[in-house]
């Protein structure tokens, strides 16, 4: 009997075991499937801009082309006096057949195709001991030209005219043949210009709207046409101006009567309004009527027409400009670069640059960010950037501007100052970079190459950026910093750092290292001259889509709110999925600053559904200073009587802080159930009665 009484709370315990196991369970879920909402304060998103540069007008040349060729006892020539042409201006195409044996050589023909801006005559001189003929001339068609005697030369003559006054160029085709074979051939380029040219400037290339919502565009057309050919008037030039999106320009159209090339040009203003944040593409078509050559006295029916484009960006802030101008790999360009672009837009319009920097964009006036991802050379041995892009990049920092530049491994990249690269920038400043490679064994993502950096830089700037950030994703070189040689203040903070694992070498990881461990410095803050601000960066992955931007997201985050001496408020909501009804609904929230600014008088309130108990105190919480990267954590606890999803809405403003930010989230209760705490007392209960009667039966067994 004594047994049986034993067995059966030994059985129910045994039974409660995986009980015990489920809630335990139960317990670890919860936990894990904590709901965390990360409210962000998103402010306006500005545009991108991507704009083609514009096309460079076809510089006038006048280029002679020449060709010769031997072959057995022959020398043949083909040569244009000058590859350049204009409406109404002929050249002649010369072809020479020079026969050097001893018996006669043929027959020879000239077969000639030209652009369709330019005409051959009908006619053709050739000519030789004998005497000069004219013989008719065939477009597109083998034409005969005779054969050639021993010792002699045969020289064709063959007038080419531009016709068509238009910005292009063109290929003149070319062949001399004997009988069916070709001898010799020839393309060449030939550039067409107008008789005329347009010059044009806008007053203000980028137009902060909120100040002044309208700009000049100055227009200066000449009569380009070469004196030494001829005196040239050209007519009744018509030029119209319009604008995608359109814009209020006054006047539209305009007819300047006459202009020859004698006479100083003709200069047009023009004033365009506009109403809109982005970018205006502004169109100027000119095209003149007619023209007259005095000493040829001779009218040209086309003398030109032409269109130049100008681009007026218009924003309300100064511009974010992202560069692909300098070969940068399509990874590293605008296209895998979305997440940074984005988080870019948040602080103003994003302008996507291509080609070299110009001196009216890199104005810290006008121009807050330049970001540059790794740059590489056009071909081998080249430069990176100008010497005007160098001194240009310099000044803008100088001045108060931010400018982000990313590195890259040893074998894509070109730092050094002798071809213009990162060093010629930021060595002044004394931030160089290492042309090699960062290498840790154990802290990284399964290759030594792929960085897991988790030791940050104990500086104020450090702390900012890193605030919130467990780990950054890393590849690339590191930079050594120096005594500044500039004559301006210069501020430097080291930022991500080596561990004891992290090494440093100028190729392969087997070879020598340069440097070790917590020496290792992969990026760096500088504040210039006061203002300016620069983050050097040894990689450019951890910036792309493609590789590490979804990684490093609250960092670079962190990054812009540095660069832009932001203010930033972080409001991270954690709650469990759901508990069950009777049981308390704890919500932990957590406010961070994570601008670089101190904000004062912050205060929560929070309001729950009429439905559900607040066990809390109070619905309004205050604090009085929040620093950089300082948190502020509030329990709340929440309770209902039946089931049910219940709101509750957070309330997040401050006295110097630019919004006002609400969020609700919902919480859940679940029907059933039997508490956990009444559950687990049930099972103690159980375990203490058991041994007791163990206790007893031992006792009684003894006797």
């Amino acid at each position: 009997m004594i047994g049986k009484k034993i067995l059966i709370p030994l059985l129910i315990v045994l039974l409660l075991i995986p009980t015990l196991r489920n809630i335990a369970l139960l317990e670890t879920e919860s936990v894990s499937l904590t709901r965390h909402v990360d409210i962000l304060s998103k402010s306006h998103s500005y545009p991108i801009i991507n704009i083609e540069p514009e096309e460079k007008n076809i510089v006038i040349s006048n280029k002679y082309f020449g060709k010769q060729v031997q072959i057995d006892n022959l020398t043949l020539n083909i040569s244009l006096e000058n590859t350049t042409f204009f409406p109404g201006i002929i050249r002649n195409l010369t072809i020479t057949i020079e026969n050097n044996s001893t018996s006669e050589e043929g027959p020879f023909g000239l077969y000639v195709r030209t652009p369709y801006f330019l005409i051959a005559s009908e006619y053709m001189v050739l000519s030789n001991s004998t005497g000069n003929y004219t013989v008719p001339f065939e477009y597109v068609t083998v034409n005969p030209i005779g054969n050639v005697s021993p010792g002699d030369t045969l020289t064709v003559y063959l007038p080419l005219e531009g016709i068509y006054g238009v910005e292009e160029k063109g290929v003149l085709s070319v062949v001399i043949y004997r009988g069916d074979e070709s001898l010799s051939s020839a393309d060449i380029e030939i550039t067409m210009i107008p008789m005329f040219s347009i010059d044009a400037y806008l007053e203000e290339k980028v137009l902060n709207i909120s100040a002044k919502n309208y700009t000049t565009i100055h227009v200066t057309i000449k009569n380009i046409f070469p004196k030494a050919e001829d005196i040239c008037y050209i007519r009744n030039i018509s030029i119209n101006i319009s604008s995608v999106p359109p814009s209020e320009i006054e006047p539209e159209h305009v007819v300047v009567l006459e202009i020859n090339n004698t006479a100083p040009p003709t200069n047009l203003t023009f004033r365009i309004e506009v109403d809109q944040v982005g970018a205006y593409e502004i169109l100027i078509y000119a095209r003149a009527a007619s023209a007259y050559l005095v000493n040829a006295d001779k009218y040209i029916e086309f003398p030109g027409e032409l269109a130049v484009r100008k681009i007026l960006i218009t924003t309300t802030q100064k511009l974010i400009i992202f560069d692909e101008g300098h070969e940068q790999y399509y990874r590293f360009a605008s296209g895998y670069m979305q997440g940074v672009i984005g988080i870019a837009s948040e602080f103003g319009p994003v302008l996507i640059n291509h080609g070299e920097f110009k001196a009216e964009i890199l104005n810290s006036e006008i121009t807050a960010l330049i970001i540059i991802p790794n740059p590489q050379p056009p071909s081998e041995g080249q430069d990176i950037f100008t010497d005007d892009e160098v001194s240009l990049l310099q000044s803008f920092l100088e001045s108060g501007g931010s400018i982000i530049l990313m590195g890259n491994w040893y074998q894509y990249f070109w730092p050094s100052a002798k071809q213009n690269g990162y060093d010629a920038i930021t060595g002044k400043y004394g931030v160089y970079w290492i042309d090699g490679d960062v290498y840790d064994n154990t802290s990284n993502f399964g290759r030594i190459y792929d960085v897991r950096i988790t030791n940050f830089a104990n500086n104020t700037i450090a702390r900012l950026m890193t605030s919130g950030v467990g780990y950054v994703r890393f590849s690339g070189t590191a930079l050594n910093l120096t005594e500044s040689k500039a004559s301006i203040p210069i501020e430097i903070y080291p930022i991500l750092l080596g561990d004891n694992d992290t090494f440093v070498t100028l190729g392969a990881a087997t070879e020598p290292h340069v440097v070790n461990g917590t020496d290792v410095i992969m990026a760096v803050a500088a504040i210039i001259n006061g203002s300016g601000r620069l983050f050097a960066c040894g990689s450019s992955y951890m910036f792309s889509d493609y590789y590490y931007f979804g990684d490093n997201t609250v960092f670079i985050e962190n990054l812009f709110y540095w660069l832009f001496s932001a203010k930033k408020l972080d409001l991270v909501i954690s709650t469990k999925p759901y508990v069950y009804v009777g049981e308390t609904h704890k919500v932990t929230v957590k406010i961070t600053n994570r601008g670089v600014i101190a904000i004062s008088d912050i205060v929560l309130v929070i309001a729950p559904q009429e439905d559900l108990t607040y066990l809390n105190q109070t619905t309004t919480f205050v604090k009085d200073l929040l620093e950089p990267g300082e948190s502020w954590t509030i329990c709340l606890a929440f309770k209902a009587n039946k089931p049910g999803d219940f709101y509750v809405r957070f309330i997040l403003s401050a006295s110097d802080y630019p919004e006002e930010i609400s969020r609700t989230v919902f919480l859940r209760f679940k029907a059933g159930g039997i508490p956990l705490t009444y559950v687990a007392l049930g099972v103690i209960v159980v375990i203490v009665v058991a041994g007791v009667l163990i206790f007893r039966w031992k006792r009684r067994a003894t006797k």
